[in-house]
């Protein structure tokens, strides 16, 4: 059964991944120059024919992988079904301009069910091509595709028009929230194999952790807001989850590829597995623990890397998951547990999990820490210990990534009202000023407040402190699953 958007029925390879990855971008570069050239020099010209041919033969190549494809615009970012397309200099003058016919048209998608016709591709662009319509909605758009016997293409509206708030929106939050809970399952899966000595699911981690990199790569980072949630009960699924979205928030800021994003987030999924031959009463001992119990505890990274090696198949994937969860308490002056007999230079991977598994464990109630850090609490103890528990260039990457506020805080105004972080700005110097949905009046009362974006010129508000939302006995859990 194939859903709308390109349910995608054949199960791709990396390599085929990445192959589909460039296709659809020839696809965008050849519909843009065939669109070019009809304008010019008619449709009729071999200057519009061949581009034409070319679009029309990668599109039939893509349909029978994808089902359908939709080509989507959004915030002056094109996508092709659920992939965000980047483009290098070569390719970014067809974008750009693909980009600004769409919006300019006002259509905001584009779908090509698997059975189009090349008849009805050519009326697709004929359309395109005409200027009196360039001013029109989409629906008039739509309308002359039916009255020219077109029924496998059709058009939409831009986001902003479909979906005027983020409240109404929701369709890539819904997937991160699907995404978020599927993941913390999963773990949790593993984690039974693990302690059953059973061979642990790597299929269905491998497909979670693909969907958490798509969900990075499209840089609709509600994902990452969804790391605040704390389950006191289920620690070590809901932190093995929240440690690979933060570590993959820092590698795409650090230019990964899709495929490198892809490594480094199944080794962060996989760090913490040893855990489950640890007794729980010294996992949740409230006391601090004596000598020996520690020793016991410092032996899970050694009993993560055990499962792994039981693998079928002793793939780069599979190595860097065991490096990860062997290191991932190692300082990065070496000093940490277990002891290393030899002194060496800890791998990438391991420095930006180390990062991203101790801020999560700060900010996170246990049952011998009953009051966690606040996040801008944590950043702060973090930065002092950088260049001896932490790679102090990553690190501060790290802090310009998520924020010193980061998404899901809770922060109240000098004015005395209050808000929730929904965004943090990219641009290093404005990192203290992130955007926040404000919740409470200044007098206390809950609304249903405008978004204020502290880094705007004129505004007024700052930031007095974070808050623990039990202080004002605001749900964040709630307030993030039904945004």
């Amino acid at each position: 059964m194939r859903e709308k958007g390109g349910t995608r029925r054949v199960a791709l390879t990396e390599a085929m991944e990445e192959r589909l990855l460039q296709e659809t971008k020839s696809l965008v570069i050849f519909l843009q120059v065939a669109l070019r050239n009809g304008k010019i020099y008619g449709l009729s010209n071999e200057a519009f024919l061949q581009p034409m041919a070319r679009f029309q033969g990668i599109l039939y190549s893509l349909l029978p992988l994808e089902g359908a494809i939709s080509l989507r615009e959004a915030e002056g970012y094109l996508f092709v079904n659920e992939r965000r397309l980047r483009f290098d200099l070569e390719g970014f003058l067809s974008y750009t301009r693909l980009v600004e016919e769409l919006r300019r048209r006002k259509i905001g998608e584009v779908t090509f069910q698997e059975e189009v016709s090349g008849e009805e591709l050519h009326q697709f662009v004929s359309l395109l091509t005409l200027d009196e319509r360039a001013e029109r909605p989409w629906e008039l758009m739509q309308k002359g595709l039916l009255q020219r016997g077109v029924t496998h293409v059709s058009v939409e509206a831009p986001v902003s028009i479909r979906f005027s708030s983020a409240k109404e929106g929701g369709k890539g939050r819904e997937l991160a929230r699907y995404v978020f809970l599927k993941g913390i399952g999963q773990v949790r899966k593993v984690l039974n194999q693990t302690a059953a000595a059973e061979r642990i699911d790597i299929k269905g981690s491998k497909r979670v952790v693909q969907s958490l990199v798509d969900l990075i790569l499209g840089e609709d980072l509600f994902i990452l807001g969804l790391t605040s949630i704390k389950n006191y009960d289920d620690y070590t699924a809901n932190h093995s989850v929240n440690v690979s979205i933060l570590s993959l928030a820092l590698g795409s800021r650090l230019g990964y590829s899709k495929l490198d994003l892809y490594r480094l987030g199944m080794a962060a999924f996989f760090h913490d597995i040893g855990k489950v031959r640890i007794p729980e009463e010294l996992i949740n001992k409230p006391a601090a623990l004596n000598q020996e119990e520690f020793k016991v505890v410092s032996l899970h990274p050694y009993y993560g890397v055990l499962p792994l090696m039981r693998l079928k198949g002793f793939s780069d994937i599979v190595l860097r998951a065991m490096i990860a969860s062997f290191e991932h308490h190692l300082n990065y002056d070496l000093s940490g547990y277990p002891p290393l007999s030899q002194r060496r230079r800890l791998t990438l991977f391991s420095r930006i999990i180390r990062i991203a598994d101790s801020f999560d464990a700060m900010t996170t109630a246990r049952v011998y820490r009953p009051i966690p850090l606040l996040p801008d609490q944590a950043l702060a103890i973090m930065m002092d210990e950088a260049g001896r528990a932490y790679d102090p260039v990553l690190l501060k990457l790290f802090v310009n990534t998520i924020g010193i506020y980061p998404r899901g805080t809770l922060v109240r105004f000098d004015t005395g009202e209050v808000g929730i972080v929904v965004n943090v700005s990219p641009l290093p110097e404005y990192i203290h000023l992130p955007q926040v949905e404000l919740v409470r009046d200044s007098k206390g009362n809950p609304i249903e407040g405008e978004v204020v974006d502290l880094a705007r010129e004129g505004e007024r508000r700052r930031i007095v402190r974070s808050v623990f939302p039990r202080e004002l006995g605001i749900n964040i859990v709630e307030y993030l699953w039904r945004r």
